[in-house]
């Protein structure tokens, strides 16, 4: 089955978001790099926060404007082709079920929202970490420069970048310490990965398309489901195209119940796409 589906939709609008989220990343980075390691201050700390939230808030306002626009394409992506491929059966409508697309679409923009946001959120807590660390190191370097060296608690070391220790107990002066240090933050921060999602530390412009790329294809199987679910039709095929996904594997093919009533069919627990990046989708299974 070749119908449009499998193709990742919007590829110019999944440009743009990745583009304008790259430039806030990335001017987040520099805010955070700009900061001095030896005169940290609070004041310092309030002005990095003002302006990583500037920069949020820009990233949310983008997030609510490119789900807005975007959505509601693709969840109508999946109506029309449902439509369009039930038209030959002369189905008749559910007269129960006229208004399921009413509420539907600002529920799917509401999710893609809410993903987005939720990811700035997790930037604020990785620049907030990054602040209380660099409230430690310039604590570290004061007593670099008033003791000439000295020892470090074990709490502290856990704090503070092991290239304060080791520049410590090598009788390093603060200024090189400093230098050090600065290079190695730049380079934790080079690949602009602010986003902390199990573990896993993502860039801002990466993540974001992901879940936009993903979020696409589940809408539009969102709309052929509910579409199919107007025309009175419980059932739906998964798309075949000879996967070796294990995610994937058990779905290709099969014939499904959306509401799982149907005594012949599995109900459908899960609609593609069934990981990132999936290339599945779902279309009407008309049974006489």
């Amino acid at each position: 089955m070749s119908v449009g589906l499998g193709l990742i939709p919007f590829r110019k609008e999944l440009d743009r978001l990745r583009i304008l989220y790259k430039r806030i990343s990335d001017r987040i980075v520099r805010e955070m790099l700009s900061v001095d390691l030896v005169n940290f201050s609070i004041q310092d700390a309030i002005r990095l926060r003002r302006s990583v939230d500037k920069e949020l808030k820009k990233a949310n306002d983008i997030a609510v404007e490119w789900s807005g626009k975007n959505i509601p394409r693709s969840y109508n992506k999946g109506v029309s082709f449902a439509k369009g491929w039930m038209e030959k059966f002369r189905l008749k409508e559910d007269p129960e079920k006229k208004d399921i697309h009413v509420n539907a679409v600002e529920r799917e923009k509401e999710i893609v929202r809410s993903y987005l946001i939720e990811a700035n959120l997790r930037v604020r807590q990785s620049v907030e970490r990054w602040i209380y660390l660099t409230g430690e190191i310039s604590k570290a370097l004061v007593k670099v420069e008033e003791f000439g060296g000295g020892t470090f608690s074990p709490a502290e070391q856990e704090l503070i970048l092991q290239d304060i220790a080791d520049g410590v107990m090598e009788g390093i002066g603060r200024g090189k310490i400093t230098s050090q240090l600065r290079t190695t933050l730049a380079n934790k921060l080079k690949g602009g990965a602010l986003i902390d999602i199990k573990g896993k530390m993502w860039r801002m412009d990466k993540y974001a398309d992901l879940v936009a790329r993903t979020e696409l294809r589940r809408t539009q199987s969102e709309g052929v489901k509910n579409e199919s679910i107007r025309m009175g039709q419980d059932l739906v095929e998964v798309s075949d195209h000879g996967t070796e996904c294990e995610d994937c594997e058990e779905y290709e093919g099969n014939i499904y119940s959306i509401s799982g009533e149907d005594p012949n069919y599995s109900f459908l627990d899960q609609e593609p796409p069934f990981h990132p990046n999936c290339m599945h989708f779902i279309i009407p299974y008309i049974e006489f």
